[in-house]
């Protein structure tokens, strides 16, 4: 598995870029809204890169963040939704507005990639929204310290409050408060202080 590249940029295409480490050309597939913040081909860049092996082919795709990345690697994951829908739907919308459509069944921004209807955003949602919820949860208090722990917690939590009956953004923005106001907790006592803040109003 190649995780990330880092090199000279080369060349930049319609939907790729080629990489020059240490003198060997890499080929990266990558979303099309990555390509306008790209440096100047000579310059440093970095992508952090999904390696597909099939029996005819193999393919490298690239992206700019970590979460751009494991986001493609839970598109592909869905049945009948292969890497080109995923960088199309990557090239749409940012990774984290896009798992934010996901988490909130936002099929109107889904079917806006190329090659991607109604029953292919439908599924998306029905297999992966639950990831994407506690992604974005945890991505919303990064700044608490943490690191994965803190985004899987919150994640959990935010789903247990789902499951009780509120809205996913009331859950979410429960969770949020309290994390930015408590900083990290064990799940449980994070739940039931998400629940007296929306029990008294205090979430919008």
């Amino acid at each position: 598995m190649i995780g990330f590249i880092r090199g000279k940029l080369f060349q930049t295409g319609s939907d790729y870029v080629l990489v020059d480490v240490q003198g060997i050309g890499y080929h990266i597939q990558v979303p099309r809204r990555l390509l306008a913040r790209l440096p100047a081909p000579g310059e440093e860049v970095m992508l952090y890169t999904c390696l597909l092996v099939r029996d005819d082919d193999v393919s490298l795709y690239g992206f700019d963040s970590e979460q751009g990345q494991k986001i493609f690697r839970l598109l592909i994951s869905v049945s009948g939704v292969g890497p080109r829908a995923a960088l199309a739907l990557l090239s749409v919308a940012e990774p984290e507005k896009l798992a934010v459509a996901i988490a909130e069944e936002n099929l109107a921004l889904l079917t806006n990639a190329p090659g991607v209807g109604k029953k292919t955003a439908q599924r998306i949602v029905v297999e992966v929204k639950d990831r994407m919820r506690q992604m974005t949860a945890g991505a919303a208090v990064a700044g608490a310290s943490g690191g994965g722990m803190v985004e899987q917690g919150a994640g959990e939590a935010a789903l247990a409050l789902q499951a009780l009956g509120y809205s996913w953004s009331e859950a979410r923005g429960a969770v949020v408060a309290v994390m930015q106001q408590q900083g990290t907790m064990p799940v449980a006592d994070l739940i039931k202080a998400a629940l007296k803040l929306l029990a008294a109003g205090k979430v919008v």
